[in-house]
């Protein structure tokens, strides 16, 4: 079961990364401009900024604790590392630019859920799953209009 659930997983990031890495090729680049105005390069927000990357990718640190559990882990551990990490990083990476593709990063920021979002605005509201977030989105932004 775990392993259908990853897949299901990986395989809706690579729709998402599909479909903005589509509208990104058709000129949608207006989210990337000024991407790094006003930044901070204050070394403690670099230091958290970093840290909150690390936790995205967590797994890494308790791969060491399978190691009884590995058949050959002198040549799987590594191998397992070798190829998680860097795929990790580009899927975490190319998701990334296919949200801001769709999205800026106000939207992002305010959004409790960025994918349902980019999904919505990537079909334009033709899931029946969208409306009803639209319908719900609508209703926490506007909580008396719904009376």
């Amino acid at each position: 079961m775990q392993v259908a659930s990853t897949v299901a997983k990986v395989l809706a990031l690579i729709v998402i990364i599909i479909a903005g890495m589509v509208k990104l090729c058709q000129g949608y680049t207006t989210n990337f401009e000024n991407s790094f105005e006003d930044s901070n390069l204050n070394a403690g927000d670099v230091a958290l900024a970093l840290y909150s990357a690390l936790y995205s990718y967590s797994g890494w640190d308790t791969l060491n604790f399978v190691t009884e559990e590995l058949k050959n882990p002198e040549r799987n551990l590594p191998l397992s590392i070798a190829i998680s990490i860097p795929l990790v990083t580009v899927i975490y990476v190319l998701t990334n630019v296919a949200y801001y593709t769709v999205l800026d990063l106000n939207t992002v920021l305010d959004s409790e859920a960025v994918a349902v979002v980019v999904f919505c605005r990537l079909s334009r509201g033709a899931s029946s799953y969208c409306l009803v977030y639209d319908t719900c989105e609508h209703m926490h932004t506007y909580p008396s209009s719904h009376f």
